[in-house]
Formats: C-alpha cells, sequence, structure tokens
C-alpha cells in the first residue's frame, strides 16, 4: 500500500484535539508541527486518527493532545455516537477501529454506522478517481483554520455565558475518558513523548467551569502526563472569535508564543504548569 496519510519529512511535533485548538494553533508560524485538530472530534476519533498516522509517520517525536473542561462533559458522549459525529467522522476512521471497537459504535448508533460506511465507500472511489496522493492534502482530516471573526464584546454584552452555563453538567464522560487513556497507551507503544495542553480562554468563560472536577480527574488518571496549561494565556478581547475559540489574530500570538517555547523543549513551561 502506498503511503496516503503522510506528513512532511520535517514534522516531529502533531497537535491534536477539536475546535479550540484547531483554531488557536497556526502551524505555519511553529516549526516542525502539523495541527490536525478538527471540530467536534471526540477522542475515539481523535485515537483512530492517530493509529493510521503513526503507522505512516516514523518521524513523529511529540503529540500534543488537548484536554480541557469541555472534554471531560457527559456530551461528549454524544459527541461519539450521535448520527452526526459517527457520519462525519467514523466514515473516515472506521478502518482503523479493531472488531470491540467497531461493534460497540454498531450497538450504539447501527443506522448511523451504515450510513458512515457508504460515504467512505464514496469518499474513497472519489479519492482514486481523481488520482489523489494523500487524504491529509485537504482540511477534511484536521488542519488550522483560520478564524475571522470576533464576536466575543457582543456575546459579554448579552450575558451569553449565562446559556453556556444552563448547558454544563457535572457528569463526565467516561467513553471520552477511557479514549483518551487509549490515547496515552498508543503513544507509549510507539515511543511517543505526550504532552497535554489547555489552549487559552477568556476568563469569564473559565470562571464558571468546574475545575475542581477537572483537575481531580487530571490528577487520578493522567498524574504522569505534562500538561501545558496556557487556559489563562493573556491575549485581548480582540484576540478572541468567541469565549473558547481564537480567531487568527490570538492564534498568530498564541502559535508565535508556543514557538518559542518548543524550542526551548517547553521544560520551563511545563514545570511551570504542573501542580
Amino acid at each position: 500500500n502506498k503511503p496516503v496519510y503522510k506528513l512532511e519529512p520535517n514534522v516531529k511535533y502533531l497537535i491534536l484535539g477539536h475546535s479550540q485548538p484547531e483554531c488557536a494553533f497556526n502551524d505555519s508560524l511553529i516549526s516542525n508541527s502539523k495541527n490536525l485538530s478538527q471540530g467536534g472530534e471526540a477522542y475515539f476519533y481523535t485515537y483512530l486518527k492517530l493509529k493510521k498516522i503513526l503507522q505512516e509517520n516514523k518521524q513523529l517525536q511529540t503529540v500534543f493532545v488537548s484536554f480541557s473542561n469541555n472534554q471531560i462533559e457527559k456530551r461528549m458522549d454524544d459527541w461519539t455516537y450521535d448520527d452526526e459525529h459517527i457520519n462525519q467522522y467514523f466514515s473516515k476512521y472506521s478502518q482503523q477501529a479493531n472488531s470491540d471497537e467497531y461493534i460497540q459504535t454498531v450497538k450504539q448508533n447501527y443506522k448511523a454506522v451504515l450510513s458512515s460506511e457508504l460515504k467512505s465507500l464514496k469518499n474513497n472511489v472519489s479519492f482514486l478517481l481523481k488520482n489523489q496522493k494523500n487524504m491529509l492534502a485537504n482540511n477534511n482530516y484536521g488542519g488550522y483554520l483560520y478564524l475571522k471573526r470576533n464576536k466575543l464584546d457582543s456575546l459579554i454584552k448579552v450575558n451569553y455565558i449565562h446559556k453556556i452555563k444552563a448547558e454544563q453538567s457535572n457528569k463526565v464522560s467516561n467513553t471520552n475518558i477511557n479514549y483518551l487513556s487509549k490515547i496515552v497507551l498508543l503513544c507509549k507503544e510507539n515511543n511517543l513523548k505526550l504532552v497535554f495542553y489547555r489552549t487559552p480562554i477568556h476568563s469569564t468563560l473559565f470562571s464558571i467551569q468546574d475545575e475542581k472536577l477537572f483537575q481531580k480527574i487530571r490528577n487520578e488518571k493522567f498524574k504522569s502526563i505534562p500538561f501545558l496549561d496556557f487556559h489563562n494565556f493573556k491575549l485581548t478581547n480582540d484576540e478572541f472569535g468567541d469565549f473558547d475559540h481564537l480567531n487568527y489574530k490570538g492564534a498568530k500570538t498564541f502559535s508565535t508564543y508556543f514557538n518559542s517555547i518548543i524550542q526551548k523543549d517547553f521544560k520551563t513551561e511545563i514545570k511551570t504548569n504542573i501542580n
């Protein structure tokens, strides 16, 4: 089989996660890196994606995986098994699922799995007919999202934070946490350095999150994993797209800083951020 998930040979750092890092890491400003984060991606799909990428990219040294408050919430179960997410993600990564993972997904939502398999077939046929060489050539498998919007001031003005607070749950997604543990194991098996990180969010949003629960899970399950915590990274309101996504201005500021710390092997930063 020809490699079709091949990164550039110089890429040592792989950045994975959901929409927050998708908007935060402008990898054109970060040396030797590739951002393959994608909005709405639960850890199940990040895990399957990583399995495939590791098969074809032995040059990788470090994997950065997003670990934030909203990724432990119960609604991540929906991000894993509802119609929308199976159709969008399982159609791309189902071939990487083992029999247990496949059967579990079928049990959760067999209709969506059937639909996603048809979509997968169409995508593969299209890939072959167009004589494309690399599945990662477009952003279907993740990539930096250049976000232009700046809605933060208007969201603060209408007190939108109350709506966000009303939708929060103090229940956790065991499914998502379980697949994050599988990512940890996968990196260990491949002798890869794994680093968790949290991207910048606005202080208004951070103040309503259940930080106690988040740190409890981090310390009980992932204490050995280095953690880069940028939640309070200093940015102006003008550099946010909304409460938890950076626009292109914020991404430039943050990515430039991130590039500077990976040049120093981010040792000082991790030391500062680990409790």
